[in-house]
């Protein structure tokens, strides 16, 4: 999901039948993402070299990394310290990274094509490599809104230690929902997000993840079909020999 960090704003493409919702969700996104357009550089949205594509590969996992780091810090920070300032700085954090995630998963499902040149493929590192990191993504929700909920423990009832709320995120996420935890208060609207969030995410990079197999299929085919045409061409161009 983060190797299509930061794709760039899309062109004005078909802006003029797009009502005003549909661009103001791709502006929105847009601008979450300035952030990291500027810590990863703007992406080549058209056939970059395969060093290039290596590169920024390697800088997106490591950004990546380190963000999934301050997660695990928010979560301690906010479940054990007792600074107010501080936990509050932490859970600010984690909720710009949810911000993200979805403008990271909603341009790259919905706005990608837009900012890819006519009649090519938005280049990756890998298609192993966007399911790993869509499932990193998939993880670091839990963790953020696991923070969320070690804020207010007391909102959540029956939570006796600190990973009751790490717990409660994750079968929350996964539409498990045992019931020996449950929450009150805001946290349930809270909870309620989180679902949302996590089926948008998932439906969204299925939906990217087809769309680029069936892209690349067709640029195949094409490649592959302009020899045979080229072939036909040169041998109509041959005069007949048999013609007195």
């Amino acid at each position: 999901m983060d190797a299509v960090h930061n794709i760039p704003s899309s062109s004005s493409k078909g802006t003029q039948t797009r009502g005003w919702i549909t661009p103001l969700v791709d502006k929105f996104s847009f601008f979450v993402l300035l952030p990291s357009r500027i810590v990863l550089g703007p992406r080549d949205m058209g056939m970059a070299s395969l060093e290039a594509t290596a590169k920024r590969a390697r800088r997106v996992d490591t950004y990546v990394a380190i963000w999934f780091c301050i997660e695990i810090a928010s979560f301690v920070i906010v479940t054990v310290w007792p600074t107010m300032l501080l936990r509050w700085l932490f859970l600010a954090l984690v909720s710009f990274r949810v911000l993200a995630i979805c403008a990271t998963a909603i341009r790259a499902a919905l706005f990608d094509r837009d900012a890819v040149p006519e009649g090519q493929a938005p280049m990756v590192a890998s298609h192993a490599r966007m399911v790993i990191l869509g499932c990193v993504n998939y993880v670091e929700l839990i963790l953020c809104f696991a923070t969320c909920y070690a804020m207010w423990p007391n909102n959540l009832s029956h939570a006796t230690d600190w990973f009751d709320p790490l717990y409660f995120s994750a079968i929350c996420q996964l539409t498990i929902g045992f019931g020996d935890l449950y929450p009150m208060g805001g946290l349930r609207g809270v909870s309620v997000l989180q679902g949302l969030i996590a089926i948008a995410v998932i439906l969204l990079l299925v939906g990217r993840y087809i769309a680029m197999l069936r892209s690349e299929e067709s640029r195949d085919k094409q490649q592959q079909a302009q020899p045979i045409s080229t072939e036909m061409l040169k041998a109509g161009d041959k005069p007949n020999e048999n013609v007195p």
